[in-house]
């Protein structure tokens, strides 16, 4: 699925469903996307809604999933080892991605082990209610993007669009001037920081955990060093080994029914 997902935990006691309408109206103000589904919680909700392209028929999108061992789980998602992972959980051929993402989650107990064996692209937020706790999550590249913003003692946000946030009116679009200025000058390892003061994103291959009115982060991805090559090996080797490594890349990114199509860089950049 390639969708958006959104959420706010109020931390003020009150009821969340004016949040809930607050991040409706900005994810379908923001993206061209299905009637976002919306699960509310007290002071807890979370949206999930699927893109379709401008003009396209309305459709119902992908309902977020609820497991009495896991909790509601609201993501956004592209698999690329689906099958892998139907064969090792014991599901069913048939089994929708959203619910072999929670089949994983639900596979460990250390959440972020779970995370770790999926291979694909993935932004997704867990909400458990007996814990009362939230998790986000991001594959380890950061293809699919996911931002958050706390005020203490108010609430805690998150959504896949910075805009999102802002649109909403829980997050200033006011500047942060640290951020430019570090771009500016050529440092562009901002970390979590946003070009937004009052945004944050979650890093790649990290798992955030709000709970108790605390915020942790742990990394469950990192890119391993690569094997050192010598330097007598022929070039040709090198290059069919690199064509292997492509082809499967691109093999396991095909849909596996349905036209495909590709585009080629206009070499502006090089």
């Amino acid at each position: 699925m390639t969708g958006l997902i959104a959420g706010l935990i109020s931390l003020t006691g009150r009821n969340a469903d004016s949040a809930a309408d607050k991040l409706a109206v900005a994810l379908k103000a923001n993206a061209s996307c299905t009637e976002p589904e919306i699960h509310c919680d007290n002071e807890v909700v979370l949206l999930q809604c699927e893109l379709r392209a401008p003009g396209a028929e309305p459709c119902a999108g992908r309902a977020m999933v609820q497991d009495p061992k896991i909790g509601v789980l609201a993501s956004d998602h592209r698999l690329y080892n689906h099958r892998e992972l139907v064969e090792d959980l014991g599901l069913g051929r048939d089994s929708d991605m959203s619910d072999i993402v929670a089949g994983v989650l639900a596979s460990r107990s250390d959440r972020a082990c779970g995370l770790a064996l999926i291979d694909g692209d993935f932004a997704l937020a867990l909400w458990n209610p007996q814990t009362r706790s939230l998790l986000l999550g991001r594959d380890g590249v950061g293809v699919r993007p996911l931002f958050y913003t706390y005020r203490p003692g108010e609430y805690f946000a998150f959504a896949s669009l910075q805009s999102v946030l802002c649109d909403a009116g829980f997050a200033s679009d006011a500047p942060d001037q640290t951020a430019v200025v570090r771009l500016a000058v050529g440092d562009h390892n901002t970390g979590e920081r946003t070009f937004l003061r009052d945004v944050r994103r979650v890093m790649p291959g990290t798992l955030l955990t709000f709970e108790n009115n605390q915020l942790r982060s742990q990394a469950y991805w990192k890119l391993k060093p690569g094997q050192t090559i010598s330097a007598s090996i022929p070039a040709t080797w090198m290059a069919d080994e690199l064509r292997v490594r492509v082809q499967d890349a691109v093999r396991r990114r095909l849909p596996e029914k349905g036209p495909a199509a590709t585009h080629l860089s206009g070499g502006l950049d090089s």
